[in-house]
C-alpha cells in the first residue's frame, strides 16, 4: 500500500504542468496521499463498542513480533519458535513456544511504566504449569519481576507488584485446569490501584475467561513497581524462580496479545472476545 501510494505521487508529479492551478491541486493531493503513508492508530470496535487501540498489539500474522500499535514496541522472537496456522478463529497465525527450546517472546519496553491501570489480554491453548509472562526489571532480584502470570499447581497467580506467587502474589481461585482441554481460550488480566502508597494502597485484578468474569483478587502495594526493561511470554522469568519454586517454563501456544493503558471494563473484554472467536 505504501509502495504504491508513493508510486502515485512520484507519477503525478511528473504530469505536473505549468498551469498554477494545476500545481496546487497536485501539491494537495500529494500531500494527502502521503499523510496516509504514516502508520494509522489501531482504533478497535467502536462507535459505541468502546475498547478503542492498545499500547502494543501482537497478531503474529506476519510471522514476526510487529507491534501493530501506533508505538512501534516490536519484540524478538528467542530461539525462533514456531508459527501455527492453528489459531482461535481459524485465520492468520498463532505462535507456538516450547519449553525444552528455551522458546519466547521479548519486548524489550517498559510497556507499564507509570500505570496504576492496567490490562493484558491473549488467547492462550496447551500450557501446564509454568511461565506464561513476566515483566523483567533491571536487577536479579525476584521482586523485580512484574507484571507475571504464572500457573503452579492448577491455580493461576498473578503479580502487578512484582511479588512471586509464594511471598505474596494473588492466586486466583479459579482453576487453570478448567481451560486445559486442547482449546483456545481468550484471558485477560485488568489491574488498577488504589490508595496511598504505604498506607494501605491495593490492586485490584480481576481474571477473565472467555469473555466473563472468572475471578477477583486483591494484593498489598506496598511500594512503586520499579522500572523494567523488558515483558517476555513464555520462557521461565530469565530462571530467577527456578531454585525457590518448582516453576519454570511450559510449552505454551499464543494468539493476539494487546496491552491497553487502562482499565478494559467487562463489556469491552467481552466485546473483544466476540469479534475473534
Amino acid at each position: 500500500m505504501l509502495k504504491n501510494n508513493r508510486f502515485i505521487v512520484l507519477h503525478i508529479i511528473k504530469k505536473m504542468k505549468k498551469k498554477s492551478w494545476f500545481w496546487i491541486w497536485s501539491i494537495l493531493i500529494a500531500v494527502t496521499i502521503l499523510s496516509s503513508c504514516k502508520k494509522e492508530p489501531l482504533d478497535e470496535i467502536d462507535p459505541e463498542g468502546r475498547v478503542h487501540g492498545p499500547v502494543a498489539y501482537y497478531t503474529f500474522d506476519n510471522e514476526t513480533a510487529e507491534d501493530l500499535s501506533i508505538h512501534g514496541y516490536d519484540g524478538s522472537l528467542i530461539n525462533n519458535p514456531e508459527f501455527i496456522t492453528d489459531t482461535p478463529n481459524g485465520s492468520g497465525k498463532a505462535i507456538f513456544f516450547r519449553a525444552v527450546e528455551k522458546q519466547y517472546l521479548n519486548i524489550p519496553y517498559d510497556l507499564f511504566e507509570g500505570l496504576t491501570k492496567y490490562s493484558i489480554l491473549f488467547w492462550i491453548k496447551d500450557f501446564r504449569d509454568g511461565f506464561i509472562f513476566s515483566g523483567m526489571g533491571a536487577e536479579t532480584y525476584r521482586g523485580d519481576n512484574y507484571p507475571q502470570l504464572i500457573c503452579a499447581d492448577g491455580l493461576f497467580a498473578f503479580s502487578a507488584s512484582g511479588f512471586p506467587f509464594y511471598i505474596g502474589a494473588s492466586v486466583f481461585s479459579y482453576g487453570a485446569t478448567a481451560i486445559q482441554d486442547g482449546q483456545w481460550h481468550f484471558l485477560g488480566i485488568t489491574c488498577s490501584r488504589k490508595g496511598v502508597l504505604y498506607n494501605g494502597a491495593q490492586w485490584t485484578i480481576k481474571l477473565y475467561v472467555d469473555g466473563r468474569l472468572a475471578d477477583t483478587t486483591t494484593e498489598d502495594a506496598l511500594s512503586p513497581a520499579q522500572p523494567i526493561t523488558k515483558f517476555q511470554f513464555g520462557g521461565n522469568g530469565n530462571g530467577m524462580h527456578n531454585i525457590s519454586t518448582n516453576v519454570t517454563a511450559t510449552n505454551l501456544k499464543i494468539d493476539n496479545i494487546r496491552v491497553y493503558d487502562r482499565e478494559l471494563s467487562a463489556k469491552d473484554v467481552k466485546t473483544l472476545y466476540d469479534s475473534e472467536r
